[in-house]
């Protein structure tokens, strides 16, 4: 299903999120990204709508927003580009999730 999709587009966006880390440690706000998208490699491994699950925490995600504020370089253009395919799944699963429960009620 959807959920082992992006669990697996998660992982890979957290392997290219710490090697590039590795070489620019200066760049702290990759360790709240990482953390973010550990989060939803977990929820989607559990099957969990990550987005449901921040909104009840009332804590947004930021990546979206760190990314495209920091990355610039082909290589960071390449994370970035990884980090949008998490959010449209994260999207395309609050949304299948979100019609499903209207049909219940």
């Amino acid at each position: 299903m959807i959920f082992k999709e992006l669990e697996d587009e998660a992982t890979k966006a957290i392997c290219m999120l710490e090697e590039y880390f590795k070489l620019n440690q200066d760049m702290k706000f990759i360790t709240t990204i990482i953390t973010q998208i550990e989060f939803i490699q977990v929820c989607a491994k559990v099957h969990i709508d990550p987005l449901k699950a921040v909104l009840e925490q009332n804590k947004p995600f930021t990546f979206g927003i760190l990314s495209s504020k920091n990355f610039a370089s082909p290589q960071e253009l390449a994370m970035k580009e990884q980090l949008d395919i998490v959010s449209e799944l994260m999207e395309k699963i609050h949304f299948e999730l979100s019609v499903r429960m209207s049909l219940v009620n």
